[in-house]
């Protein structure tokens, strides 16, 4: 993934100047469909739907949006942050830690008490409905032949998770916050297909996808994932 923070001087701790913080995709997958129209025997339009997964842990977890010093007892503003935001219901208990060691405490904790307990890491998971319109070319090859594929897709959020895993707890706190509804990718391969049947298809194809749209509304936030995947599959033609 591809993050980036602007004019954060009230953010303790610039990602950019902290050697020791450190983000780490733990997992990715991409699932779907596609249907094509062959408009010459080597190009072909696709549509189709997909779901897709992404997921980052954070080992940097006593950057917050105010100084720790700043923080005073009681107070329910302060949140944990990552490089993509803000995230909505994590907060900083400055009587309980110190920046070193600091300890977190639900956004609603007067009426529904959370256990207290030191941040060990923070786990961030979005998903989405992904709708893409792609070109494939096919440049040679009968029963095995190289192909290009181009396009872009729109995608429709419809998870933003957050885990917070501590010395006593592994706990949902809400989500990242300000992250868009929607995103737009760009998306290139370079693949083979395997003819198997008259009917049947192999497809490998390395793909690179980078989405254009920043997905935090947020204007110090740039989110802008990167993924560079192997996308397979198997293909019938009629």
């Amino acid at each position: 993934r591809n993050s980036s923070i602007d004019n954060m001087n009230s953010v303790q701790n610039a990602f950019g100047t902290d050697p020791n913080f450190k983000e780490t995709p733990t997992f990715s997958y991409s699932t779907g469909v596609l249907v094509g129209y062959n408009f010459t025997p080597r190009l072909t339009i696709f549509v189709g739907a997909a779901f897709n997964t992404f997921s980052n842990t954070t080992n940097r977890d006593y950057i917050h949006s105010k100084p720790f010093d700043q923080i005073t007892p009681g107070d329910t503003s302060t949140y944990g942050i990552s490089s993509a935001g803000e995230m909505t219901g994590l907060n900083i208990v400055p009587t309980q830690g110190t920046p070193e060691n600091p300890t977190y405490i639900q956004q609603d904790y007067m009426m529904n008490p959370s256990e207290i307990g030191s941040i060990k890491k923070i786990t961030q998971t979005f998903s989405y409905v992904e709708v893409p319109v792609l070109a494939r070319y096919k440049l040679f090859g009968k029963k095995v032949g190289m192909t290009l594929t181009g396009g872009m897709s729109t995608g429709f959020i419809v998870q933003n998770e957050v885990l917070v895993s501590t010395d006593k707890e592994t706990k949902q706190f809400r989500e990242t916050n300000a992250i868009r509804n929607f995103n737009m990718n760009l998306i290139l391969g370079v693949g083979i297909e395997a003819k198997l049947t008259p009917f049947m298809y192999l497809n490998i194809e390395p793909t690179f996808k980078y989405s254009f749209v920043n997905w935090s509304m947020d204007s110090r936030f740039k989110v802008n994932p990167i993924s560079i995947g192997l996308m397979t599959g198997l293909a019938f033609k009629f």
